[in-house]
């Protein structure tokens, strides 16, 4: 399957969703989801973004991508997705947790560590800083 992976920069704060669902049930990442057939990966990152956080963006540039393949305890695979991240802009909204996010708030950029989610967040979020700049 493939996903979209948005990262939304605003004031040295990043837009981050607690997720309810599996595979990542319980930790905070930045909003995505599957691409829908026929939709653009800009596409697919803007709903995404309205519908877990009711904020709206403009999605810019690909960052990376990355491929995460999760089997069970017998090794059978559960979940196999290749994940494209992009930077977006913020147009507007305040986030509120919606669809398959218990949560959806601003995280200091400082604060990102502390919380129970993705290793790779700051590096996203370091990426996403350059490619704006650039």
């Amino acid at each position: 399957r493939i996903g979209v992976i948005v990262v939304v920069v605003r004031d040295n704060q990043v837009l981050l969703v607690h997720r309810l669902k599996e595979p990542h049930k319980g930790k905070w990442g930045m909003p995505g989801g599957a691409v829908h057939l026929g939709e653009t990966l800009v596409q697919a990152a803007e709903r995404e973004v309205l519908e877990e956080t009711g904020v709206v963006v403009l999605a810019q540039g690909v960052i990376e991508t990355k491929e995460e393949i999760h089997p069970d305890a017998t090794g059978k695979i559960q979940f196999h997705y290749l994940g494209v991240v992009l930077n977006a802009l913020w147009i507007s909204g305040e986030p509120a947790g919606a669809d398959d996010a218990a949560e959806a708030r601003w995280v200091p950029d400082d604060e990102i560590k502390t919380l129970p989610g993705f290793p790779d967040t700051e590096h996203l979020v370091r990426q996403a800083l350059l490619a704006t700049v650039l």
